[in-house]
Parts: structure tokens; sequence; C-alpha cells
């Protein structure tokens, strides 16, 4: 298991010294080590909560609801029907949930119009129990309409083929916690596995990455080109980080 997904942000606790009548405040950490300092990621999902498995401990008021994938049409199910299940995650603390090969998440922004959003970060924590079909990670179409835009392939490798634009690489071991982060900046997407830029982007592909202001799906695909997944956190962040400070998570 990688040692980077046992970092966490969190907040610190300051009270008043005693005989001050000042209740306690809570300061949101932000993540800073030599390599740079990170900002504070919008939405952020541990699936610590057994009673709220999907809070959001984020910035901003992000949401985020299961839907069940039947081809391309998408159905909005609570995590019961859903049949998410908590489980143990990378350390006894950091817990995860199973997410079914037909179930899908739907990132949701607070906003509902305006223009696409072309610079962004996302960051997952998964576990794959096997490594030899695709696994779709990001779904910008929320009709799911077509293909995913960002997959591990059944070469367990990191990336999409879309009209020689991009690409796979990199090597997501079978039964091991990765992080994998995609960043895209004016459009232009970038994977990393671990810290490491492994597959570079070229271009924008006339707009394949940039994300509705609604949000996106998470793990979804058009025909049903998922597996079981168990993912221990999701965080995103409206601006791409740069390859220093995606090293430094």
């Amino acid at each position: 298991m990688p040692e980077n997904l046992l970092k966490r942000t969190g907040e610190i606790v300051v009270s008043a010294p005693e005989g001050c009548e000042i209740a306690p405040i809570a300061i949101a950490l932000t993540q800073k080590n030599s390599k740079g300092e990170i900002p504070a990621a919008k939405g952020v999902w541990t699936f610590d909560e057994a009673e709220n498995m999907l809070a959001n401990s984020g910035t901003a008021e992000y949401t985020m609801q299961p839907g069940r994938m039947n081809g391309a049409n998408v159905t909005m199910v609570d995590i019961t029907g859903a049949g998410i299940q908590q489980i143990e995650g990378p350390t006894t603390e950091n817990n995860a949930i199973f997410l079914p090969k037909d179930i899908l998440l739907n990132m949701q922004f607070a906003t509902t119009s305006g223009d696409k959003i072309r610079n962004y970060t996302i960051m997952y924590d998964v576990r794959e129990e096997k490594n030899n079909n695709f696994n779709a990670l990001l779904q910008p179409n929320l009709a799911n309409t077509s293909d995913a835009m960002f997959f591990i392939n059944e070469k367990a490798q990191i990336g999409v083929h879309a009209g020689g634009n991009w690409g796979y690489s990199g090597y997501v071991y079978a039964e091991r916690w990765h992080r994998i982060i995609i960043t895209v900046k004016d459009g232009v997407p970038n994977a990393y596995l671990d810290g490491k830029l492994v597959t570079p982007g070229k271009n924008d592909y006339n707009g394949a990455w940039c994300l509705n202001q609604e949000g996106c799906y998470l793990f979804a695909d058009n025909d049903g080109e998922r597996m079981n997944f168990e993912v221990a956190e999701i965080r995103y962040w409206d601006e791409p980080l740069s390859t220093m400070q995606v090293a430094a998570l």
C-alpha cells in the first residue's frame, strides 16, 4: 500500500486559556510540506461515517448520490438500494466502501448553469479485486450516452484512447490500494498513479474532459465497462493541481 494513502488533512481545535469565556473553534488544516501547499479540496468523501457514508467534509456544499446503470440509462438510488457497503480501507482507521459494478457515484456541484468546467482535479483512492478488464473512473457526459473519458483498461493502465489524443500508461495492481489522480488544465488531462505522472495529456479533444456545472459521474460508462470497486476516498478541487502538489499528497 502506498504510504501516501495514510496522509489526511483534518482540523485542530483551539481553546482559550482557562478562565476566558470563549468557545473553542475548529481550524481546517491545509496540507503542506517541502513540495508546496495543497489547497483545501472542495469535495472530500472519506466514507468513514457509518450513518452517512457519503458525507462531504470539503469546503463546498457538494453532494454524492449513487445511481444504478442499465446500459446508458441511469436511475438514482439510495445507499441501501445501491448495495453500497462500508468495509475496511487502507488502514483500520480509514474506512472504504464496496461499490458494485452497476453502481456509479454522481458528484453534484452547487451550481446548475454557466460555462463548462475546464480546470479541476479528482483524486481516487481505490482497489480492484481483478485488473484484467476495463473499469471506468470518470464520465463527464451526464446523459451517459458515450464512453467514459478516464479508465483503468484491461492491461491495468490508466487513461483513455480518444482519437489518439491521450493514451494509457502505468500499472494498477490487483488487490492493492492505489491513488489515481486526474488533473485537467484548460481542458487538457494528465493522469497520475501513486503520485507520479504516468499519462500526460496532449490536447483537449474538443472539450471531452470538461465537466458540466451540475457535476459529473464517477465510475460510470455507457456500455457496462465497469467492475466492482473498493473506494477509500474521493477528493475534488476546482483547480488543476501541479505535478509537485500531486506528489505531495
